[in-house]
């Protein structure tokens, strides 16, 4: 089994997530998601864990709020970031 841990709780990551379960079908993946806000990372985690089962007979997603625990095992990690912080989303 592949394990893919993906920091950062952006709307992004259900999508991101899809995308790589389906470049992966053929063999078992678990995605975690590893983010600050426990009531944001919960909606993102069952949106992601939602089009992760649909792309991948053999996919899951988990979620923790602790990076330590979440990246434990990882086989790969993915770091989500906005250069710039929210100041950065202003300006777009």
């Amino acid at each position: 089994m592949r394990r893919v841990v993906v920091v950062g709780g952006g709307v992004y990551a259900p999508v991101l997530c899809e995308a790589l379960a389906r470049s992966l079908d053929g063999e078992p993946i678990t995605f975690c998601l590893v983010a600050r806000d426990p009531q944001r990372l919960e909606a993102i985690a069952r949106e992601a864990d939602a089009r992760v089962r649909a792309a991948h007979a053999e996919g899951a997603v988990a979620h923790t709020t602790d990076l330590d625990a979440g990246v434990e095992g990882a086989d790969h990690v993915v770091l989500l970031v906005r250069a710039g912080g929210l100041a950065a989303r202003a300006a777009m």
